[in-house]
């Protein structure tokens, strides 16, 4: 299979469900040819390309991406009990963590969402009533966002966090440190990548 460019999420969603061994695509360079060879020559040669053509940074990318996919569904399996998203319970830690000060412009921030997104994501959480969004006394055109009781209920049945915990402890803590580091070098080279200030979102208190 011959692909060109980057694959989309959703390319990379539906590889990563259907095929558990899923390897990169190999792109042979222009202008590659077998050759006649006797089978051991041609076997050789195939193996010489290959090793050649194959991307072990993108190959870590697909791992790192299948992980994380698999992990988030394990979440939201659990999740689905309470019926709420994982991307519902970010919004409200992030919301919880801000307090008062929290606004869609902020949430977006901490989540590294795009605001329109945020904007019909919080739409869709206070029509469920998990939220209610007021106007800033002081400033008009400035809009609060605060969790109401059923909010602060879905939030604290989310705080169990089974799933999580339970794939985490296959590591020892030196390896989850070792994890922690190896991924915060990723996601501040990422972030430079993107010339975009990240601001993470800020662990709850419990």
């Amino acid at each position: 299979m011959r692909l060109k460019g980057d694959m989309s999420y959703l390319t990379i969603s539906f590889l990563t469900t259907h095929y558990t061994a899923l390897r990169p695509p190999i792109l042979l360079p222009k202008n590659t040819s077998l050759g006649l060879f006797t089978p051991q020559a041609t076997a050789h040669r195939i193996k010489s390309i290959l090793k050649r053509a194959v991307d072990g940074d993108y190959n870590l990318w697909v791992l790192l991406h299948q992980t994380t996919d698999a992990v988030l569904r394990a979440r939201q399996k659990e999740l689905d009990q309470f019926g709420i998203s994982v991307i519902e319970v970010g919004v409200l830690v992030v919301i919880q963590a801000i307090g008062e000060k929290a606004t869609p412009s902020e949430i977006s921030r901490r989540i590294f969402r795009e605001p329109h997104s945020v904007s019909a994501l919080l739409n869709r959480m206070e029509k469920r009533g998990l939220l209610r969004k007021t106007q800033d006394l002081d400033r008009k055109n400035l809009v609060r966002v605060s969790i109401t009781e059923k909010g602060q209920q879905a939030y604290d049945k989310s705080t169990r966090r089974k799933s999580i915990r339970k794939i985490m402890s296959s590591l020892s803590e030196e390896e989850r440190q070792q994890l922690r580091s190896c991924l915060e070098k990723l996601q501040n080279k990422a972030f430079k990548e993107l010339i975009v200030e990240y601001k993470p979102p800020p662990l709850p208190q419990f």
